[in-house]
């Protein structure tokens, strides 16, 4: 995801196809959807979208470039590498006027359960956007956190545990300074243990609850203070 106004994020861009595969990148790899057993490296390029959609959240605009894994992404083995990657362009010379400052291409990483929108999963605390160098390889672990709130469709709220990026040499990207093809983004994302968190919240009492609790205690002081009469008159 790209903020629109901030001229320091890469610019998301179609002009090179964006890339998927489970296990590391070899083009000659079957697609996911035609691999009958499940754990094998497959081609999962098409679950890219094949536009860059815009997408609004607290009064903020996005580029957004969606990859959405299916039921053929199943695997059965933790640590299974799966390697995504799509592509951008970059202007220095604007971001630096702009904020005074050399920086590094950045954009907004935000993984969420497709039970719910994106919308839903950040209004609801499922997800959250989490800033990467987009010049960069990520490498981006995962925890299995599922909620199941009152109210809400279960889902799970996928922990980034870890992120860490490894740079690249130079920016080809540069619309400033010899542009000679778009940029990279790679992330390197796996489940380090299918162990789960499962988070309920149950409801807390209503007023018919607390009404009774009240009345019980109130009934409680009343039998006591009965007992110290008694006792004071038996005095």
């Amino acid at each position: 995801m790209q903020n629109v106004d901030w001229s320091s994020q890469a610019s998301l861009t179609l002009d090179n196809k964006p890339k998927c595969f489970v296990g590391w990148m070899k083009n000659n790899l079957p697609s996911c959807d035609l691999v009958k057993e499940p754990g094998n490296w497959c081609n999962c390029t098409s679950l890219w979208d094949t536009t860059i959609s815009t997408f609004t959240w607290q009064n903020t605009t996005y580029n957004m470039l969606a990859w959405n894994a299916n039921e053929h992404m199943v695997n059965s083995r933790p640590t299974t590498p799966i390697l995504a990657q799509a592509f951008f362009t970059f202007n220095s010379e604007k971001a630096f006027k702009d904020s005074f400052a050399h920086s590094s291409p950045s954009l907004w990483l935000a993984v969420w359960d497709t039970a719910l929108s994106l919308q839903e999963s950040l209004e609801y605390g499922y997800t959250r956007l989490q800033l990467i160098d987009a010049a960069a390889t990520s490498s981006v672990s995962l925890g299995l956190n599922r909620k199941e709130l009152p109210g809400r469709k279960p889902a799970y709220d996928y922990q980034i545990s870890a992120i860490t990026t490894v740079r690249q040499m130079d920016l080809t990207c540069d619309l400033s300074d010899g542009y000679s093809g778009p940029c990279r983004v790679t992330m390197l994302i796996q489940y380090p243990s299918f162990n789960r968190d499962i988070v309920t919240h149950k409801k807390g009492m209503d007023q018919w609850d607390i009404a009774a609790a009240v009345g019980s205690w109130m009934s409680l002081f009343q039998i006591l203070s009965w007992l110290l009469s008694l006792l004071a008159l038996q005095r």
